[in-house]
């Protein structure tokens, strides 16, 4: 069974990158709540760009036991992100290795509409462990989503982990 999605562009006030950020939560379960063989596709809808400029957002995690996690800002209305990295830190106690991160892209709602694994790229020990990723991602934002991140250690509690999302930035008609 496939199923379909469009992406609407919802009328919303842009965020402030200074914004509170939420507080952690219990993170999803890792597997997509499909079937096997089932297909989720997002299509985003035709739309006129009237000026693209570069996007770049940190983003600071919400650290809780053993696993990391945050909201980057929603694009507001008429605006669109265009995602093409995602680099993040984690570091946690020596001995306390990287499991598994991915990124999602959510609805207004706070539903799913897709992930993307982000794989460690090098881990390094010292006082501490710190993993870094440093992914290419293609990952379009509209409207009134958003991108949540969530990063896991195997064993410990995390110390501090931060996100970096480059891109651009459309501004539609």
């Amino acid at each position: 069974m496939k199923q379909v999605l469009a992406l609407p562009l919802l009328a919303t006030i842009f965020p402030s990158l200074s914004g509170g950020l939420s507080a952690a939560q219990e993170p999803s379960p890792i597997a997509a709540q499909r079937a096997p063989g089932q297909v989720r596709e997002v299509i985003a809808p035709a739309a006129t760009v009237l000026q693209t400029t570069h996007y770049q957002a940190e983003l600071t995690l919400n650290c809780s036991n053993s696993y990391c996690n945050g909201f980057f800002p929603r694009p507001g209305a008429k605006r669109r992100f265009n995602i093409t990295r995602m680099a993040c830190h984690l570091a946690g106690p020596t001995g306390s290795p990287y499991w598994v991160g991915w990124l999602e892209l959510r609805k207004a709602d706070n539903s799913t509409l897709l992930r993307h694994v982000l794989p460690a790229d090098y881990t390094a020990s010292g006082t501490s462990r710190a993993t870094t990723i440093n992914q290419a991602v293609d990952l379009q934002v509209s409207g009134n989503q958003r991108i949540y991140v969530i990063l896991y250690l195997t064993s410990g509690s995390t110390l501090s982990s931060f996100c970096t999302a480059s891109g651009t930035q459309d501004t539609l008609q």
